[in-house]
């Protein structure tokens, strides 16, 4: 099957069987290239989500194209997963489809900390902006108003989600927003957080750890971009 993409770039998807759920994939993509060979994208996280049980809850933002979402969903009582970008939101829905994950909630939110964005020029335009969290989500910072092009990013605060145990952010740069804008849930409910850091689109890592510490947690880095935090007062 050939699909269009907004900017006119066709690309292939074929439906693939792997070891871990039926997934529609487009073979170019490093995710995708790594499902169709057989092996799980960031196996770091593996002993994470192996950990879950049918009670726990996860909210994950920045879902892609599901192949994590899906795993969840195998593990937990339910999953609220949240990706901004339009196209992978509809490939997230079709692999959800496909793998009956019935306890996964999606939305096609731009997740932070209720800051002004906008989509970016050329939609798959990977620009690394150094002064903005949210290039490498394919959204720059907004100062102004700009009719019919500014977003404002949800807080995870704002959407009151309960029983969070554990919190997974993958946002290309804008983790740090998002976490700020999750501080009362992360409060309440102590979940362990998995977030992403890359110094070529992320704020300082001292930045995470002065955050996080604030709000009694502590960091280790648990291989690749990833990072785990969890509350130790």
């Amino acid at each position: 099957m050939r699909l269009s993409t907004p900017i006119g770039i066709l690309m292939d998807f074929q439906v693939y069987n792997t070891p871990y759920g039926k997934f529609l994939l487009n073979p170019y993509d490093n995710i995708s290239k790594c499902l169709i060979e057989g092996y799980f994208w960031e196996s770091e996280l593996l002993p994470i989500f192996d950990s879950l049980t049918k009670e726990d809850t996860v909210v994950e933002v920045g879902s892609y194209i599901g192949d994590h979402t899906v795993y969840l969903s195998k593990k937990c009582k339910l999953v609220y997963a949240y990706e901004g970008f339009g196209r992978n939101y509809y490939q997230l829905l079709a692999n959800l489809l496909m793998n009956d994950c019935d306890n996964v909630i999606p939305h096609n939110f731009i997740i932070g900390n209720r800051e002004l964005v906008k989509p970016a020029e050329i939609e798959d335009k990977f620009e690394v902006d150094f002064e903005t969290n949210a290039s490498g989500a394919r959204y720059v910072n907004c100062y102004g108003y700009i009719r019919n092009k500014v977003k404002i990013t949800t807080s995870l605060d704002s959407l009151y989600i309960p029983n969070v145990s554990l919190l997974k952010v993958d946002a290309e740069g804008m983790d740090l927003s998002i976490l700020r804008g999750a501080k009362n849930t992360i409060r309440e409910f102590k979940p362990r957080i998995i977030f992403e850091y890359n110094e070529l689109i992320s704020p300082p890592l001292e930045d995470y750890h002065t955050y996080l510490n604030s709000i009694g947690y502590a960091c280790t880095h648990v291989g690749g971009y990833n990072w785990l935090a969890e509350y130790v007062r």
